[in-house]
């Protein structure tokens, strides 16, 4: 049980590397950890089961917050807390166990001895499982956690961001090829020094990719003025009826002056149902770009809704795009035909559809292609 906890811990610490925190100093240590436990595994079982609870603590203390979202009706969904903590960071979790057993089979199949090797192993692995995972839940890729520093996001304006993975996964590991740590001592590997220069290069390369790319950027300077507007209206008043006529006012309200060209409010900011004819005339003379439910009625009756991107311009709606990567259980319930008990958490009773593909749209110089909330992971 000692070990078990140990273990844990150490893939909380790995997960506070990721944002907002970004204490990516804690992560050599915890793959240092890791890769001794894996490399003195006596059974797949033993690998996986590392694997996994490392895995649990590492999504936990990264995905704990999206709980939150059942707390706006908390009477209708307290039950389902407990599961939102546990089960997505035990699923994700599940796939790192999928690395540890599998490189402890390789270690043990091929006898493999070389740190460096086990390493790169584990990187490939770890980024192949990540992919994978990507399918279903595609949150808190590896090269997140350089997020903080412009200069090391670079490199993914020329490689694929998986690959970027396997090279930082890499590069994070230094500790358990550099060191060992014994009988209360840390000890340097001497037979590993050469490999400091590979480190060296490859983060030298890097830093130098971004500086540069950094420097020479080609940045097109727009004269249009844009303003982000957020009334910030609690989740549980969105859809009050009695509270639609207050809601839209805030945004009114935060939206006029005399000099913005665009206007752009939040998902969802207006509180009814959208469609490509209505009309507006609270915005004058300027581009309006707002989140909106479009329905579609059939005998008088709502029969689907998208959730949607709606550009209006002097009143009239000029383009729209509806969102098509949906989020399971918020948006729409997942064979729903098959779990008719299951409601959705967002408001009303019908599933939103799944709209075409991404739709381009530009206004005035600026061509751009929207994504709402889930689709940006």
């Amino acid at each position: 049980m000692k070990k078990y906890i140990k273990t844990f811990l150490f893939g909380l610490l790995a997960g506070l590397s990721f944002p907002p925190l970004y204490f990516v100093v804690f992560l050599p240590l915890s793959f240092y950890y890791l890769l001794t436990k894996i490399e003195n595994a006596t059974s797949n079982k033993n690998a996986f089961s590392g694997g996994l609870i490392f895995g649990f603590g590492y999504f936990l203390v990264q995905l704990y917050w999206i709980s939150f979202s059942l707390l706006v009706d908390i009477k209708t969904y307290f039950w389902l807390i407990p599961f939102a903590i546990s089960i997505i960071p035990l699923m994700c979790g599940a796939f790192i166990g999928l690395t540890t057993v599998m490189l402890y089979f390789l270690i043990k199949k091929f006898n493999i001895e070389n740190r460096c090797i086990i390493t790169i192993l584990f990187a490939i692995l770890y980024v192949f499982f990540e992919y994978l995972r990507g399918l279903i839940f595609p949150w808190n890729l590896f090269s997140y956690i350089v997020g903080f520093s412009n200069i090391l996001m670079q490199p993914v304006s020329i490689i694929n961001i998986y690959f970027y993975d396997v090279i930082l996964v890499f590069l994070l590991c230094f500790g358990y090829v550099f060191f060992s740590y014994k009988d209360k001592n840390i000890i340097i590997n001497k037979k590993y020094k050469n490999y400091v220069y590979i480190y060296f290069i490859i983060i030298l390369m890097i830093v130098l990719f971004g500086f540069v790319r950094l420097q020479n950027a080609n940045n097109k300077n727009f004269n249009i003025h844009v303003k982000l507007v957020q009334a910030n209206i609690k989740q549980n008043l969105k859809w009050d009826k009695n509270e639609i006529k207050n809601n839209l006012q805030k945004y009114i309200n935060l939206s006029e002056d005399d000099y913005s060209d665009i206007i752009i409010w939040s998902e969802s900011s207006i509180p009814y149902i959208v469609n490509k004819n209505t009309k507006i005339d609270f915005i004058n003379n300027k581009v309006l770009i707002t989140g909106a439910v479009r329905g579609e009625f059939k005998d008088n009756k709502l029969n689907k809704i998208w959730n949607s991107i709606f550009i209006f311009k002097d009143g009239k709606v000029e383009n729209y795009y509806d969102k098509h990567i949906l989020v399971p259980f918020g948006e729409y319930i997942p064979f729903s035909k098959y779990l008719p008990f299951v409601k959705k958490i967002t408001n009303g009773n019908i599933d939103f559809s799944s709209g075409n593909m991404y739709n381009n749209i530009k206004i005035k110089d600026i061509n751009f292609n929207p994504i709402i909330c889930y689709e940006i992971a």
